[in-house]
């Protein structure tokens, strides 16, 4: 189904003005488990659209920045011109690492950073990401 259907669907059954907040912490995680659902099929468009949807609703969710800068990177690696797409990663991670400098965040740009051909500024996002947690190592 189109993502627009199912966010028409998901505004009929929450009609309710008095918990606008709640209804869409609601469509954003509903939104953020049909994405991580199609990442694991392989369908990144449809994962970057409905991570793109959940933004739209939590605009400070480090999580959703996270998941749909590795659906860039992932859609990247299958694409005959990675670097749009690496662009769009990175846009994801600055805003990421805005919103939460933790290991987790570090260990993405580390990722990224790798993809596009950065190993220096990968391994000081891999080193900070041990910082964090070091666990890691």
């Amino acid at each position: 189904r189109k993502v627009e259907e199912v966010r028409e669907e998901e505004a009929e059954e929450d009609g309710d003005e008095d918990s606008e907040d709640l209804d869409a912490q609601e469509l954003s995680d509903g939104a953020r488990e049909r994405a991580e659902a199609a990442l694991a099929q392989r369908h990144y468009d449809v994962a970057i659209d409905h991570l793109s949807y959940a933004l739209t609703l939590a605009r400070d969710s480090a999580e959703l920045y996270a998941l749909r800068c590795e659906a860039y990177m992932a859609k990247a690696e299958e694409s005959p011109d990675p670097a749009p797409l690496l662009k769009r990663a990175e846009a994801d991670a600055q805003m990421l690492l805005s919103l939460d400098v933790c290991a987790d965040a570090y260990f993405v740009a580390g990722e990224l950073c790798e993809r596009m051909g950065k190993p220096e500024q990968a391994r000081t996002m891999y080193a900070r990401a041990v910082e964090e947690d070091p666990t890691l190592s």
